[in-house]
């Protein structure tokens, strides 16, 4: 059993009131390893709020030695990623942003 903290956000938009809402819990999770997978499968729509949050929760990883991972991003979020300019690990499933972290360790 993978100790790698998982959160899924099953929200079909991540704005500005589900950041504020899970925020301080990213934080918490991020520093427990180092890692954190998070499941976007649901999410199809982004703003600049949840994007900040995930810039910030990566760089937390990053400073506790890990990665933040996101897992099953619709394609049309992956696009905002990149016109944005953030450069987040994604992966196509849960499992294998779990398979990819573990195997770093």
């Amino acid at each position: 059993m993978s100790d790698i903290p998982v959160f899924s956000i099953t929200a079909v938009d991540f704005s500005r009131v589900h950041a504020a809402e899970i925020q301080a819990e990213l934080r918490r999770l991020a520093r427990k390893t180092g890692n954190l997978v998070m499941d976007l499968g649901s999410v199809s729509y982004v703003d600049s709020v949840a994007l900040t949050l995930l810039h910030s929760v990566d760089e937390l990883c990053q400073e506790q030695g890990g990665k933040l991972v996101l897992a099953g991003v619709h394609p049309g979020v992956v696009r905002v990623f990149e016109t944005m300019g953030l450069e987040i690990q994604l992966s196509v499933s849960v499992d294998a942003a779990l398979e990819q972290l573990s195997g770093e360790s």
